[in-house]
């Protein structure tokens, strides 16, 4: 045991060493994303969602892997915050990957300003129009979403000239059924946030759950989306069951009406019970929709039903 005055010295400048480690750590943490899931947890949703089984294939965890990579920098990424997301998928031969300087937006929870609005930008409510702050941001977000279409055209092939140098430039439009599949991806990311948001600040850079008439919404997209997705699809019993728990679900945020400071902690907890009502339909539902579209049957079941 030490005494005296350099036992003291020690001992203070101990304490002195750990605060400074524990400011430091307060510090970076203040400066990401609060309310929002972790990465493993995004990617836990994908693998629900998509495949609907505990015990997925190495196949269809990697896919999963893909697919919350290109939603995170979609939709998340901000500052210099996301190389190993785009590491990921370069490993995973995804193309036509931007830089992270060509995406990067504000830091904080203000990048939810601009990449949590919506899958379609024309779709994006008017009232954030006038709160975007980088001019870039037209062209960031089109990058942005590039990213998701580049990863699912390499998972599923939709558009099968994308991979070939000068020509996949030049043809840059998705078909429907694959655009629908892009918005999938994201509207399970966002709804992931809405699972866990609990403060009125960032609840309201959210784009609703549902329950509005002239504004879209998680729900209403998902509506829209998924008519396109399983256009041939729409008169099985899981399409009709899906509908209608969609439906459900958009009536209860109706229900639930507006958010603010004087109802905020009873609101927000309702919000996200219904955000995990509307997670467990689509895990119920999307994973036999899926299997029964080509597209996916041939890229995930195909080889397996073979051997």
């Amino acid at each position: 045991m030490t005494f005296g005055l350099k036992g003291l010295q020690t001992k203070n400048m101990k304490r002195l060493i750990c605060i400074l480690m524990l400011i430091v750590i307060s510090i970076s943490f203040s400066s990401s994303p609060v309310c929002a899931e972790t990465g493993k947890e995004h990617q836990k949703d994908f693998e629900s969602i998509l495949f609907g089984s505990d015990k997925l294939e190495k196949k269809e965890k990697q896919i999963s892997k893909i697919f919350a990579a290109a939603a995170y920098l979609t939709i998340d990424q901000f500052k210099t915050y996301g190389q190993n997301y785009l590491d990921t998928l370069e490993k995973n031969g995804v193309r036509n990957l931007p830089t992270l300087e060509e995406i990067s937006i504000e830091g904080g929870g203000k990048h939810r300003l601009y990449a949590h609005n919506g899958w379609d930008s024309e779709y994006h409510p008017l009232k954030y129009r006038n709160r975007y702050n980088d001019p870039a941001w037209e062209k960031k977000w089109k990058s942005r979403k590039g990213i998701i279409e580049s990863a699912v055209n390499k998972v599923f092939n939709f558009n099968w000239w994308s991979g070939i140098p000068l020509v996949g430039d030049k043809i840059p439009d998705s078909s429907e059924e694959c655009d629908s599949f892009c918005a999938l991806i994201y509207y399970i990311h966002l709804l992931g946030d809405h699972k866990v948001t609990h403060t009125l600040d960032e609840y309201a850079l959210l784009m609703p759950l549902g329950g509005r008439y002239f504004e879209d919404t998680v729900v209403s997209e998902l509506q829209y989306h998924c008519e396109v997705l399983f256009a041939e699809q729409v008169d099985t019993d899981s399409f009709k069951n899906l509908e209608s728990s969609l439906e459900d679900i958009d009536v209860k945020c109706l229900k639930m009406g507006t958010i603010n400071k004087e109802n905020k902690e009873k609101k927000l907890e309702e919000n996200q019970e219904l955000a995990k009502e509307l997670f467990s339909a689509l895990e119920k539902y999307v994973p036999t929709l899926l299997k029964n579209e080509e597209f996916f049957y041939n890229a995930v079941y195909k080889e397996k039903s073979a051997a």
